[in-house]
This record gives structure tokens, C-alpha cells and sequence, in this order.
């Protein structure tokens, strides 16, 4: 790292006070900066694109969280619908059942009266 610093530092100096190092020193160190510079600007766009896709992610799942809330209060709001009309159902089928059996009993009474004659009048044709 040292060198690196040492390098960077001749780099900035003007030409013709820039000590003797050798030509070929300077221009390789001009090399590994360059490679580096690039590889850098590479890493940063795929960097960018990853940050990109999971802000893209993190949206949608925001967006869904809200949609899956909506969802579940739906649900909640059809559920209690539901058991106020199963509620309501059973009151009907009571009423229904206790109604068949009030005119069922009444039907009865009224056919008994009818049974009773209908004997007597067997009893008298039979003699």
C-alpha cells in the first residue's frame, strides 16, 4: 500500500519534477490503476442493478403485505357474515320445525274428529 502511495504521489507531479523511476514502473502503476478504475465502475453497475432489483422486491412485497391485509380483513368481515347467517338459519329451521309440528297437532284434532264419525258410521253400516 505504501508504494501505491508513493506511486500516486509521483504520478501527480509534473513531468519534469517527477524524480528518475524508471518509464516502465510509472506506466504499469498507470495499468493497475486503470484495471482497477474499470473493474470498480463494474462492480458499482452490478452493484446498482442488484440494489435496483431488490428495492423492486421490496415494493412489491410492501404492495403485497397491503393487498394480504385488505385480504384478511375481508375474510374476518365474511366470516362473522357467516356465522350471523348460520345464527339466523337455525332460528328459521326452529320456527319452521316448531310451526310443522303446531299444524300437524292441529291437523290431528281437526282428522280426529273425522276418525271418530267415520267409526261410528263403519260400526252402523256393518249391521
Amino acid at each position: 500500500m505504501l508504494m501505491f502511495d508513493c506511486a500516486v504521489q509521483l504520478l501527480a507531479l509534473p513531468p519534469l519534477l517527477q524524480p528518475s523511476c524508471p518509464q516502465r514502473l510509472l506506466e504499469r502503476l498507470e495499468e493497475i490503476i486503470s484495471e482497477w478504475n474499470s473493474e470498480l465502475q463494474e462492480r458499482t453497475g452490478k452493484f446498482r442493478k442488484q440494489a435496483n432489483a431488490v428495492a423492486e422486491w421490496d415494493k412489491r412485497i410492501l404492495h403485497n403485505q397491503d393487498v394480504l391485509l385488505g385480504l384478511e380483513i375481508e375474510a374476518a368481515k365474511v366470516a362473522e357474515t357467516d356465522s350471523y347467517l348460520e345464527l339466523q338459519l337455525e332460528l328459521i329451521e326452529t320456527h319452521q320445525q316448531e310451526s310443522i309440528e303446531d299444524d300437524t297437532e292441529r291437523t290431528f284434532k281437526d282428522e280426529r274428529g273425522f276418525l271418530v264419525d267415520d267409526d261410528a258410521a263403519s260400526t252402523r253400516d256393518a249391521i
